[in-house]
């Protein structure tokens, strides 16, 4: 047995010299029992399975099991949680000095803290995909027995968290530049989920365990991205003023590193962007885009500050410059080789676009470099979703099978995955002019959030009040609206405020509530202007002109559209030109309000918005024949009558066991290719089979053949590729073949 020591001498263990007679006499006495207590000092926390691996054998190896009995039973331990333990200060401090200083062994100090870290990395993916296993069953579990979800929950949730704490902590003790390198992917594991508190704790951990380094280890650079991670946690839980103390912090460490200034100053920017700052956040970018114009200090990341920017000048309503945004984010993106941020740039252009060709054109063009180029499973589903909402609206049957496809992407993805595809499908079908089919979705999305993810049903409410006077339902959209404010539980941002009291303004004027409706813009324009979004603000005007209209007092409606002195994006200016052809009707000039109704519908007659069009061209052949217009009348009669009926047509089809049988191969293919396992070549040969049985069981799917031409790319069967392109063309509406004769000549060129 070992000897053991007395309290007075742990005490004075703090010396490297005393800490060696300790070894020597041990040596004498239990040569196995010292091994194991150096190997102990590497790790944090240290339990049998751990040991064992850092010893070269296994936790049931008797002799092993033996020594770690007697080290257990020292007095140098204190035990910790579950079935584990650590040394005493005293003891650790002195052993590691004398470790760094004179070897022991043989053995590498560093490859030991390495096997610790990639140890405990593994017990964080093994608790990773646990959580993901319980989210599969969650809805089911949750309902059937709701204690023992619980349960499982907190318990896997506290492995994953000591697992990750002890992963980070691990990795600085190793190398801090490998933990900053990982950093990244640990905060992104956990904000996907949305726990910004687990966040905070990461970057926590960080910060302490650098502390814990010798000062040799620990850089200014350093301390100043644990400060940069610090800061990044606060925003994540909106706790703004702790956030702007941490980026002070890590500005005054950034003048000796460009990176870490450049990734301070795109924090800023984030930061003011969800602060509702748009115009200090666009200067903020803009300076940031120039300072390092031509010269970035992270060319793989520069396209993150150009993203940024087109977001500001996404929220501000200025599409022409965010185009330009998100255009020098891909090919930023794009020349550093950063293939998902290229995918994701493009992507984000797709939002901002004005016409519909050219978004079916960019998301076509996303799709099938994420197939060809990029492996990442989580880029390929977002192209996917993307696909979804730009391309959807056109065919019901391209979007089943992307429905299908997204559902295989994201199968384990846990709850956030759900509503995230909820909200696709109601975008699909409004944009499709079925906005009672989009409600439909919202409603039990939101139903499915409060239970799941319930930080998302704001947003969900508000998408479902806007979409209230499409249905006839104004007076509940109103009400929807206004409670989206008044939600005590998460108070609604400036942003969020502003849109909804337009939305709900809006909803009263379909009511011919006009005093209401004018009460609600005079609340939402201030708001707008405080936000640095003039173009809403100018638009504001249209709506006031609107209630002053119905209030009878045209001058005042007149003078309101007046004061529109900027350019308004086009669906905005179409809503400003058909209050003036209003106003013109109700002044008795039926002619010039048939001319500005025709207008209005010319702005956005190219959106990929049917139900949009289908109102402004109704409207258009209103003012045409009531100012006798015939030739206007014919014209707009012929596409109102192609809108309904195409309309009419996406939502009577329904899919039949054979189509469902051929999506379900289809999705399989591309999950497999995607996010299957096996070589390459293995994944693609599977896939091509699946989509050979797909098209086998209905070849009029436009999406399958593209999905199988980009597999024949992939296995370099260009002739095939180019047959498979053809047919999609032959089936697909206009839109889409029109986009995809444009992409499917690049592909095969």
């Amino acid at each position: 047995m070992a000897e053991r020591a007395s309290a007075s001498e742990l005490v004075e263990l703090r010396d490297v010299e005393l800490a060696g007679r300790l070894l020597d006499s041990w040596a004498r006495r239990d040569d196995l029992l010292r091994r194991l207590l150096m190997l102990a000092v590497v790790p944090r926390i240290v339990d049998r399975e751990l040991l064992a691996a850092l010893t070269g054998t296994t936790a049931e190896d008797d002799r092993f099991a033996g020594g770690y009995a007697r080290l257990v039973g020292s007095p140098f331990v204190k035990e910790g949680a579950g079935s584990s333990f650590t040394l005493h200060d005293e003891l650790r401090r002195p052993l590691l000095e004398l470790w760094e200083e004179q070897g022991f062994e043989g053995r590498s100090l560093a490859d030991l803290r390495r096997t610790v870290w990639e140890l405990w990395e593994g017990r964080y993916r093994d608790g990773c995909r646990d959580e993901g296993a319980l989210d599969l069953v969650a809805p089911v579990l949750r309902r059937a027995n709701p204690r023992r979800f619980r349960a499982a929950d907190r318990a896997i949730r506290k492995d994953v968290d000591h697992a990750l704490l002890e992963t980070v902590a691990a990795a600085v003790a190793y190398d801090p530049a490998v933990a900053l390198d990982r950093l990244d992917g640990w905060l992104a594991d956990r904000a996907a989920r949305q726990e910004y508190r687990r966040c905070d704790l990461v970057a926590r951990s960080f910060a302490d365990a650098l502390v814990a380094l010798p000062g040799e280890r620990r850089t200014a650079v350093l301390e100043g991205w644990a400060a940069y991670y610090r800061a990044r946690a606060a925003g994540l839980m909106e706790d703004w003023e702790t956030a702007d103390d941490w980026l002070d912090d890590a500005d005054g460490h950034a003048a000796a590193d460009a990176r870490l200034a450049f990734w301070v100053a795109s924090l800023r920017v984030d930061h003011l962007v969800r602060r509702d700052r748009l115009v200090e956040a666009q200067e903020t970018a803009e300076a940031l885009v120039a300072r390092h114009a031509g010269n970035p200090p992270d060319p793989w990341n520069e396209n993150v500050v150009h993203g940024q920017l087109a977001t500001v000048h996404e929220n501000r309503w200025q599409p022409d410059e965010a185009v330009a945004s998100y255009r020098a984010a891909t090919a930023s993106a794009t020349a550093a080789g950063n293939t998902a941020a290229a995918v994701q740039a493009r992507l984000s252009l797709t939002r901002v676009v004005q016409d519909a060709v050219t978004a079916a054109e960019e998301v076509l063009r996303a799709v099938a470099t994420s197939r060809l180029e990029c492996p990442d499973r989580g880029i390929n589903q977002r192209a996917s979703r993307r696909a979804l909402v730009v391309l959807g609206w056109e065919s019901p049957r391209l979007a089943a099978a992307l429905v299908r496809e997204v559902r295989q992407l994201t199968r384990g993805d846990g709850p956030q995955a759900v509503v995230d595809l909820a909200v696709d499908r109601a975008s699909t079908f409004e944009a499709a002019g079925l906005a009672h089919r989009a409600v439909e979705v919202l409603d039990k999305a939101i139903t499915d959030a409060a239970e799941l993810a319930p930080e998302r049903v704001p947003d969900l409410k508000a998408s479902r009040a806007a979409l209230g006077d499409r249905v006839g339902r104004a007076e509940d959209a109103v009400a929807l609206n206004l409670s989206v404010i008044a939600d005590p539980l998460v108070p609604a941002g400036a942003w969020q405020r502003a849109r909804c009291l337009t939305n709900a303004a809006l909803s009263l004027l379909e009511t011919s509530q006009a005093g209401r409706a004018l009460e609600l813009a005079l609340q939402a324009q201030p708001l707008f202007a405080e936000i640095g979004n003039e173009r809403a603000a100018a638009y504001l005007w249209t709506v006031r002109s609107e209630a002053h209209r119905l209030l009878g007092d045209l001058e005042e409606a007149r003078r309101c559209l007046d004061r529109i002195t900027m350019p308004l994006p086009a669906w905005w200016e179409s809503d400003a030109r058909f209050a003036r052809s209003r106003l013109a009707a109700a002044q008795g000039d039926r002619d010039g309000a048939a001319v500005l109704a025709r207008e209005g519908y010319e702005l956005v007659r190219d959106r990929d918005d049917r139900h949009l069009r289908l109102t402004a061209c109704s409207e258009a052949l209103h003012r045409a024949a009531r100012a006798g217009r015939h030739a206007d009348v014919a014209a707009l009669g012929t596409e109102v009558s192609a809108l309904a009926a195409a309309a009419t047509a996406y939502e009577t089809w329904q899919p039949t066991e054979t189509t469902l049988r051929a999506d379900e191969h289809l999705a399989e293919a591309v999950r497999i290719w995607k996010a299957g396992i096996g070589t390459d070549r293995m994944r693609l040969r599977s896939a091509h089979e699946h989509c050979a049985e797909s098209l086998g069981l209905d070849g009029a799917s436009a999406w399958a053949h593209v999905e199988a031409a980009l597999i024949d790319l992939a296995r370099g069967e260009r002739p095939a590729a180019t047959h498979q392109l053809e047919a999609a063309l032959d089936l697909g509406e206009p839109v889409f073949s029109a986009a995809l004769r444009t992409v499917a000549a690049e592909l095969t060129a």
